[in-house]
């Protein structure tokens, strides 16, 4: 199915109608490129670079897509596109990163998407991730995470994500700061994190902290740490 292989023991079943299509389907897939699918079933906010890859593993979805309207903006048919899917991915690359092993559950509706992640990660870029190129770099560890976007037709900014979970960092670069090891605790919502711990250790920097730190205009940060810092001109930018 479209470069993808569905395994032995996979099931499927799907409607089409005056209102779209509906579907469902539960098994084991290699080979699946979630660009090409997007491209295919003229799907802008999938049919993207960042989406091109390889996904393999075991999954549970349904889901269902409106149809298009002669005239209608993209964006008000994403808003009614909806996804509920969970599962396992094994050795699949994504974003220009690679997971070796990552449970999932995701679920879009109204255009928002909320993404359940538990597993390990490699190689990824925190600049394609966010949006943000002053923060390019390299990124390896693992997490469980629990993120939020308000709006998956709109780039990713700051205001509109939101996160609760732990992410711990291995040898990893960020806005061309060396980092032998990271964790964050804690959520992020409306521009604000409150940090159960941050701690961070590097040949470029080193943290300690914890308590809120708002990145708004309106919030009162009441944030405690303690920073070493030897590459100042590099922690500036970020």
């Amino acid at each position: 199915v479209e470069g993808a292989t569905l395994n032995t023991g996979t099931t499927a079943e799907f409607k089409t109608g005056r209102d779209g299509v509906s579907y469902g389907a539960r098994g084991n897939v290699t080979g699946l490129n979630v660009r090409r699918v997007g491209n295919v079933m003229r799907i802008a906010a999938l049919d993207k670079a960042a989406y091109d890859g390889t996904l393999n593993g075991d999954f549970d979805v349904t889901g269902s897509v409106p149809p298009q309207r002669r005239g209608a903006p993209g964006g008000s048919r994403v808003a009614q596109l909806t996804l509920d899917a969970k599962g396992t991915l094994t050795d699949s690359t994504i974003m220009g990163g690679r997971l070796p092993r990552l449970a999932y559950e995701t679920h879009l509706a109204g255009g928002a998407l909320k993404i359940l992640a538990d597993g390990r990660f490699e190689g990824f870029d925190p600049a394609t991730l966010v949006n943000r190129q002053e923060i390019a770099g390299n990124v390896t560890g693992t997490l469980n995470v629990n993120v939020q976007l308000a709006d998956i037709t709109a780039p990713v900014t700051a205001e509109s994500i939101a996160a609760d979970g732990r992410v711990a960092l291995e040898k990893s670069t960020v806005g061309g700061l060396a980092i032998d090891d990271a964790g964050v605790e804690g959520k992020y919502e409306a521009q604000v994190a409150d940090l159960k711990r941050l701690q961070v250790n590097g040949p470029d920097v080193k943290v300690d902290a914890s308590g809120r730190l708002a990145l708004d205009r309106t919030s009162d940060s009441n944030l405690k740490y303690h920073v070493e810092a030897i590459n100042i001109p590099e922690l500036a930018k970020l």
